[in-house]
Protein backbone atom coordinates (compact mmCIF):
# COMPACT_ATOMS: atom_id res chain seq x y z
CA UNK A 1 0.00 0.00 0.00
CA UNK A 2 2.86 2.33 0.84
CA UNK A 3 4.60 1.68 -2.50
CA UNK A 4 1.26 1.99 -4.28
CA UNK A 5 0.67 5.42 -2.79
CA UNK A 6 4.14 6.57 -3.83
CA UNK A 7 3.66 5.63 -7.50
CA UNK A 8 1.35 8.58 -8.38
CA UNK A 9 3.73 10.93 -6.54
CA UNK A 10 6.68 9.59 -8.59
CA UNK A 11 4.73 10.02 -11.85
CA UNK A 12 3.73 13.56 -10.91
CA UNK A 13 7.33 14.45 -10.09
CA UNK A 14 8.53 13.01 -13.41
CA UNK A 15 5.98 15.04 -15.30
CA UNK A 16 6.90 18.13 -13.27
CA UNK A 17 10.53 17.97 -14.43
CA UNK A 18 9.79 16.71 -17.95
CA UNK A 19 7.69 19.71 -18.92
CA UNK A 20 10.39 22.35 -18.24
CA UNK A 21 12.92 20.13 -20.03
CA UNK A 22 10.74 19.90 -23.14
CA UNK A 23 10.16 23.65 -23.06
CA UNK A 24 13.91 24.29 -22.81
CA UNK A 25 14.59 22.02 -25.77
CA UNK A 26 11.93 23.77 -27.84
CA UNK A 27 13.41 27.17 -26.89
CA UNK A 28 16.92 26.07 -27.88
CA UNK A 29 15.62 24.78 -31.23
CA UNK A 30 13.83 28.06 -31.94
CA UNK A 31 16.91 30.04 -30.89
CA UNK A 32 19.14 27.95 -33.17
CA UNK A 33 16.99 28.51 -36.25
CA UNK A 34 16.56 32.21 -35.47
CA UNK A 35 20.34 32.63 -35.21
CA UNK A 36 20.87 30.66 -38.42
CA UNK A 37 18.35 32.82 -40.26
CA UNK A 38 20.04 35.99 -39.00
CA UNK A 39 23.48 34.81 -40.15
CA UNK A 40 22.22 33.78 -43.59
CA UNK A 41 20.34 37.04 -43.99
CA UNK A 42 23.36 39.13 -43.06
CA UNK A 43 25.53 37.23 -45.55
CA UNK A 44 23.02 37.52 -48.37
CA UNK A 45 21.94 41.11 -47.95
CA UNK A 46 24.77 42.96 -46.25
CA UNK A 47 26.27 45.91 -48.10
CA UNK A 48 29.96 45.57 -49.00
CA UNK A 49 30.82 48.49 -46.74
CA UNK A 50 29.49 46.51 -43.78
CA UNK A 51 31.60 43.46 -44.54
CA UNK A 52 34.92 44.84 -45.76
CA UNK A 53 36.69 47.95 -44.45
CA UNK A 54 38.67 48.28 -47.67
CA UNK A 55 35.61 48.20 -49.91
CA UNK A 56 33.90 50.70 -47.64
CA UNK A 57 36.79 53.16 -47.85
CA UNK A 58 37.32 52.79 -51.60
CA UNK A 59 33.61 53.09 -52.39
CA UNK A 60 33.46 56.22 -50.25
CA UNK A 61 36.39 57.71 -52.14
CA UNK A 62 34.85 56.92 -55.52
CA UNK A 63 31.53 58.40 -54.43
CA UNK A 64 33.42 61.49 -53.15
CA UNK A 65 34.90 61.93 -56.63
CA UNK A 66 31.46 61.82 -58.23
CA UNK A 67 30.11 64.33 -55.70
CA UNK A 68 33.02 66.71 -56.32
CA UNK A 69 32.41 66.67 -60.07
CA UNK A 70 28.68 67.21 -59.67
CA UNK A 71 29.36 70.23 -57.45
CA UNK A 72 31.99 71.52 -59.88
CA UNK A 73 29.52 71.36 -62.76
CA UNK A 74 26.85 73.33 -60.88
CA UNK A 75 29.32 75.93 -59.59
CA UNK A 76 30.97 76.39 -62.97
CA UNK A 77 27.57 77.02 -64.50
CA UNK A 78 26.33 79.48 -61.87
CA UNK A 79 29.62 81.40 -61.71
CA UNK A 80 29.61 81.98 -65.48
CA UNK A 81 26.86 84.60 -65.25
CA UNK A 82 29.21 87.56 -64.77
CA UNK A 83 27.93 90.24 -62.40
CA UNK A 84 24.78 88.18 -61.85
CA UNK A 85 26.75 85.13 -60.63
CA UNK A 86 26.06 85.64 -56.90
CA UNK A 87 22.30 85.47 -57.46
CA UNK A 88 22.59 82.30 -59.53
CA UNK A 89 25.04 80.65 -57.15
CA UNK A 90 22.80 81.19 -54.13
CA UNK A 91 20.57 78.39 -55.43
CA UNK A 92 23.40 75.85 -55.74
CA UNK A 93 22.65 73.83 -52.63
CA UNK A 94 22.87 70.29 -51.37
CA UNK A 95 19.96 68.02 -50.36
CA UNK A 96 19.85 69.51 -46.86
CA UNK A 97 19.55 73.10 -48.06
CA UNK A 98 23.14 74.19 -47.33
CA UNK A 99 25.49 75.60 -49.93
CA UNK A 100 26.82 72.69 -51.97
CA UNK A 101 30.39 73.38 -50.86
CA UNK A 102 29.39 73.07 -47.21
CA UNK A 103 28.07 69.59 -47.97
CA UNK A 104 31.39 68.88 -49.67
CA UNK A 105 33.33 69.91 -46.56
CA UNK A 106 31.20 67.54 -44.46
CA UNK A 107 30.97 64.56 -46.81
CA UNK A 108 34.27 64.52 -48.71
CA UNK A 109 36.82 63.24 -46.22
CA UNK A 110 38.99 60.70 -48.06
CA UNK A 111 42.52 62.09 -48.12
CA UNK A 112 42.62 63.39 -44.56
CA UNK A 113 43.96 66.82 -43.62
CA UNK A 114 44.92 67.83 -47.15
CA UNK A 115 41.36 67.19 -48.32
CA UNK A 116 39.93 69.13 -45.38
CA UNK A 117 42.10 72.15 -46.24
CA UNK A 118 41.08 71.98 -49.91
CA UNK A 119 37.34 71.64 -49.22
CA UNK A 120 37.48 74.47 -46.66
CA UNK A 121 39.15 76.78 -49.19
CA UNK A 122 36.59 75.89 -51.85
CA UNK A 123 33.68 76.54 -49.48
CA UNK A 124 35.14 79.83 -48.21
CA UNK A 125 35.55 81.21 -51.73
CA UNK A 126 32.16 79.99 -52.91
CA UNK A 127 30.53 81.57 -49.87
CA UNK A 128 32.25 84.87 -50.69
CA UNK A 129 30.94 84.59 -54.23
CA UNK A 130 27.38 84.01 -53.03
CA UNK A 131 27.69 87.03 -50.74
CA UNK A 132 28.49 89.26 -53.72
CA UNK A 133 32.26 89.11 -54.24
CA UNK A 134 32.47 88.92 -58.05
CA UNK A 135 36.25 88.39 -57.95
CA UNK A 136 35.78 85.12 -56.00
CA UNK A 137 33.06 84.01 -58.40
CA UNK A 138 35.51 84.15 -61.31
CA UNK A 139 37.91 81.59 -59.86
CA UNK A 140 35.66 79.43 -57.70
CA UNK A 141 34.87 76.98 -60.50
CA UNK A 142 38.45 75.70 -60.56
CA UNK A 143 38.84 75.10 -56.82
CA UNK A 144 37.54 71.56 -57.18
CA UNK A 145 40.91 70.45 -58.59
CA UNK A 146 42.92 70.28 -55.33
CA UNK A 147 39.98 68.49 -53.67
CA UNK A 148 39.69 65.88 -56.41
CA UNK A 149 43.46 65.31 -56.51
CA UNK A 150 43.68 64.92 -52.72
CA UNK A 151 40.83 62.39 -52.66
CA UNK A 152 42.59 60.31 -55.32
CA UNK A 153 45.82 60.43 -53.33
CA UNK A 154 43.84 59.20 -50.35
CA UNK A 155 42.43 56.38 -52.44
CA UNK A 156 45.93 55.38 -53.55
CA UNK A 157 47.03 55.23 -49.92
CA UNK A 158 43.97 53.17 -48.99
CA UNK A 159 44.65 50.66 -51.75
CA UNK A 160 48.15 50.10 -50.35
CA UNK A 161 46.79 49.37 -46.86
CA UNK A 162 46.86 45.93 -45.27
CA UNK A 163 43.05 45.67 -45.44
CA UNK A 164 43.02 46.22 -49.20
CA UNK A 165 45.98 43.95 -49.90
CA UNK A 166 44.18 40.90 -48.54
CA UNK A 167 43.59 38.26 -51.25
CA UNK A 168 39.86 38.42 -50.57
CA UNK A 169 39.74 42.18 -51.10
CA UNK A 170 41.55 44.48 -53.59
CA UNK A 171 44.93 42.82 -53.53
CA UNK A 172 47.28 43.95 -56.31
CA UNK A 173 45.57 47.24 -57.16
CA UNK A 174 47.40 50.56 -57.04
CA UNK A 175 46.83 54.10 -58.32
CA UNK A 176 49.63 56.20 -59.79
CA UNK A 177 49.68 59.76 -61.09
CA UNK A 178 49.03 58.40 -64.57
CA UNK A 179 45.69 57.07 -63.30
CA UNK A 180 44.50 60.40 -61.83
CA UNK A 181 41.21 61.64 -63.26
CA UNK A 182 39.72 65.08 -63.83
CA UNK A 183 36.08 66.14 -64.00
CA UNK A 184 34.16 66.05 -67.25
CA UNK A 185 31.31 68.32 -66.20
CA UNK A 186 29.18 66.42 -63.69
CA UNK A 187 31.18 63.18 -63.63
CA UNK A 188 34.83 62.19 -63.45
CA UNK A 189 36.40 61.50 -66.83
CA UNK A 190 36.21 57.97 -68.19
CA UNK A 191 37.35 55.51 -65.58
CA UNK A 192 40.43 54.26 -67.42
CA UNK A 193 41.84 50.74 -67.02
CA UNK A 194 42.85 50.95 -63.35
CA UNK A 195 39.69 52.56 -62.01
CA UNK A 196 37.57 50.33 -64.22
CA UNK A 197 39.25 47.19 -62.89
CA UNK A 198 38.83 48.39 -59.29
CA UNK A 199 35.10 49.04 -59.75
CA UNK A 200 34.59 45.73 -61.51
CA UNK A 201 36.34 43.92 -58.66
CA UNK A 202 34.19 45.68 -56.05
CA UNK A 203 31.05 44.86 -58.03
CA UNK A 204 31.97 41.17 -58.20
CA UNK A 205 32.75 41.06 -54.46
CA UNK A 206 29.44 42.69 -53.59
CA UNK A 207 26.05 40.98 -53.23
CA UNK A 208 23.72 41.62 -56.15
CA UNK A 209 21.32 43.49 -53.87
CA UNK A 210 24.00 46.15 -53.27
CA UNK A 211 24.00 47.06 -56.96
CA UNK A 212 20.62 48.72 -56.59
CA UNK A 213 21.69 50.90 -53.68
CA UNK A 214 23.90 53.86 -52.87
CA UNK A 215 26.85 54.16 -53.27
CA UNK A 216 27.61 51.15 -55.49
CA UNK A 217 24.82 51.96 -57.95
CA UNK A 218 26.23 55.38 -58.81
CA UNK A 219 29.85 54.20 -58.90
CA UNK A 220 29.09 51.36 -61.32
CA UNK A 221 26.87 53.65 -63.46
CA UNK A 222 29.84 55.99 -63.86
CA UNK A 223 32.65 53.46 -64.40
CA UNK A 224 30.64 50.89 -66.37
CA UNK A 225 27.93 52.87 -68.17
CA UNK A 226 26.94 49.86 -70.30
CA UNK A 227 26.56 47.46 -67.37
CA UNK A 228 22.89 46.39 -66.91
CA UNK A 229 22.01 47.78 -63.50
CA UNK A 230 18.74 46.97 -61.66
CA UNK A 231 16.31 49.79 -60.82
CA UNK A 232 17.80 51.99 -58.11
CA UNK A 233 16.36 51.59 -54.62
CA UNK A 234 16.23 54.26 -51.95
CA UNK A 235 17.91 53.95 -48.54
Amino acid sequence: QLFGSLHPIHMAASQKYALPLQAALRFRTILFFATLAHVLSSKLFRQPEQSDHCLQAVLKGLDNMIGICEAHSDIRHCSSHGDDAPRHCKSVKGPGGNLITQDITEDVTVGGQRTRLATTSWHRNFKQCVQGNIHDCKGVGDLYKPVLFSVQQGLAKTLRSADCQKPSSLNGFDLTEQDMLDCAWSKPTNAGPTYLAIVQRIRKLSPKTALARFPLYGVVAWAEPDYPLPPELGD
